[in-house]
């Protein structure tokens, strides 16, 4: 997940003075409305994976510039400038993307788990999907009943889910995904 470094009201340096860990803002307001912001927090042994994360580095002047683009490419090797309204754009997509998506994932783990199945059984299609968004878009590697239009096997698939909430999602992404076709 990109990390988004800002000048918050806060001095930052002390924040990594005082810490053992790399604290980094994590911003999906604009500078000017900047009061409070969550901290993320990172562990000295994920800090050397971090090289390839991107970094976006947004500033509200020259001393705040200097500080915080010698921060992000002491961090990363993937530093870039950006607007507020990019790095709110940014920050949305990253929910799309990650938290939403690891909540598919809890609902799969609860599902399975219920079934008295083992989720890491699941691990090698998650990571084979994750690794294809390399290669191409997400659209250009979707598959499943809904893409193919297959009704029966959605029918079938809410028939298995006991929880009324979920079926309620499921049915709503299938209908997404086949109006998206």
């Amino acid at each position: 997940m990109p990390l988004f470094l800002s000048l918050c009201p806060v001095d930052y340096r002390l924040c990594f003075a005082t810490r053992q860990a790399l604290c980094l803002w994590m911003c999906s307001m604009r500078m000017e409305e900047i009061l409070v912001c969550s901290i993320r927090y990172s562990r000295k042994e994920e800090v050397k994976s971090m090289l390839n994360v991107p970094v976006f580095v947004e500033w509200n002047g020259a001393k705040a510039k200097s500080i915080l683009s010698t921060l992000a490419h002491d961090i990363s090797n993937k530093v870039n400038e950006v607007s507020s309204e990019q790095r709110e754009k940014y920050h949305l997509a990253a929910v799309f993307a990650n938290n939403f998506t690891n909540l598919m994932y809890g609902l799969a783990d609860d599902y399975i788990t219920q079934q008295k199945l083992d989720f890491k059984y699941l691990l090698p299609i998650i990571k084979e999907t994750a690794l294809r968004l390399e290669d191409g878009r997400p659209s250009e590697w979707q598959t499943g009943p809904a893409k193919r239009g297959d009704k029966k096997v959605i029918e079938k698939h809410l028939q298995l889910i006991d929880d009324e909430k979920v079926r309620k999602i499921y049915a709503q992404l299938s209908d997404y995904l086949m109006t998206k076709n």
